[in-house]
């Protein structure tokens, strides 16, 4: 075992996950594992990296999430304590744990300063493609003219004042003289 590291078995039961997890959010971490025999070991930073994550995910968080959070705030490890008395030391612990708070919520705050930002220019995008889609739909400004549709001249019936048998006659003898477009 190189010094430095340690088994991926005992860190992930350390955090409380299992295994395949600890392999999973490796990747999702881009951290690489070293393969000494069979085992997996990680770095110290590492594997404080995968315990804070466990944590996040307890939390509430997806491994996606906790991951974007530890990649963009600085990874802040305890460093061992020099022996002081219990009440500095529970102070300390305290301290350190609201310091880790302070850098997730920071974390936290750029990315949603990220989405909001990616959010207002969305918006943006829909607000004029609102205006030019509204403008398409309104009416005309201007009245449009009555179309008036084309008719052909009414002439008068040239059979109009004949009498019932001279009407019959001209059906039957000429019967283009009852046509209206042909000049009589």
């Amino acid at each position: 075992m190189k010094p430095g590291f340690r088994p991926l078995p005992d860190v992930s039961k350390e955090a409380g996950i299992t295994s395949d997890q600890a392999r999973y959010w490796l990747t999702v971490l881009e951290i690489e594992p070293v393969k000494v025999g069979r085992v997996r070991h990680v770095s110290e930073d590492g594997a404080f990296q995968l315990v804070t994550m466990a944590k996040m995910v307890a939390e509430g968080k997806t491994p996606q999430q906790a991951s974007a959070i530890l990649k963009t705030a600085p990874a802040v490890k305890p460093e061992p304590l020099s022996p002081v008395h219990s009440e500095n030391s529970q102070i300390l612990a305290e301290v350190l744990e609201m310091k880790n708070v302070i850098i997730a919520v920071v974390g936290e705050l750029k990315a949603s300063r990220q989405e909001s930002s990616l959010l207002r220019d969305q918006v943006g995008r829909l607000v004029d493609e609102n205006r030019s889609l509204r403008l398409a739909l309104l009416p005309p400004p201007e009245a449009t003219r009555k179309v008036i549709p084309w008719h052909p001249d009414q002439r008068p019936d040239p059979a109009e004042g004949m009498g019932i048998l001279r009407r019959a006659w001209v059906e039957l003898t000429q019967p283009e003289r009852l046509r209206r477009n042909v000049g009589n």
